[in-house]
C-alpha cells in the first residue's frame, strides 16, 4: 500500500484522489497517514539529508538536488539542456577514451546529465 500511495503522489493528478481512495478501499485519513509514513521514510533514507549536515557547501548541495530533480523528471527520455549537448559529448568522449570504458545507455544518460548540470551551474 505504501508503494501505491507513493506512486499515486508522483503520477496522478490531485483531482483523481477520490477515485484512488475508492479503488484501493482506503479512507482519506488512512491515505494521509500512509502518505506521512512515506514522506518520513523518504526523508530518513534521502541521500541528501546526511549530506546537508556534513557538507556545508550550499552550491554542492544545490547541484546534487538539481541532478536528482532532472533525473527524476527527465529520466533519460528528454534532454533538459539541449544547448550543452556539443560540449558534454566532448567530455563524454574524453572520459570514455581516458578510462577505456563503455557505458550502458542508462549510465551514459546519468553521466551526461551530471556533466550538463555542472556546466550549467558554472
Amino acid at each position: 500500500m505504501l508503494f501505491r500511495v507513493l506512486q499515486f503522489e508522483y503520477m496522478e493528478s490531485h483531482a483523481s484522489r477520490h477515485k484512488f481512495l475508492e479503488d484501493n478501499f482506503i479512507s482519506q485519513a488512512q491515505f494521509y497517514n500512509i502518505r506521512n509514513q512515506v514522506n518520513q521514510l523518504v526523508a530518513d533514507l534521502s541521500m541528501f539529508s546526511p549530506a546537508r549536515s556534513v557538507i556545508q557547501n550550499v552550491e554542492f548541495i544545490k547541484r546534487l538536488s538539481l541532478i536528482d530533480f532532472y533525473q527524476h523528471f527527465f529520466n533519460g527520455i528528454e534532454d533538459p539542456f539541449p544547448a550543452l549537448n556539443a560540449l558534454t559529448s566532448k567530455f563524454m568522449n574524453l572520459i570514455a577514451m581516458t578510462y577505456s570504458i563503455s557505458l550502458s545507455p542508462v549510465k551514459f544518460a546519468k553521466l551526461n546529465l551530471f556533466l550538463q548540470v555542472q556546466l550549467a551551474r558554472i
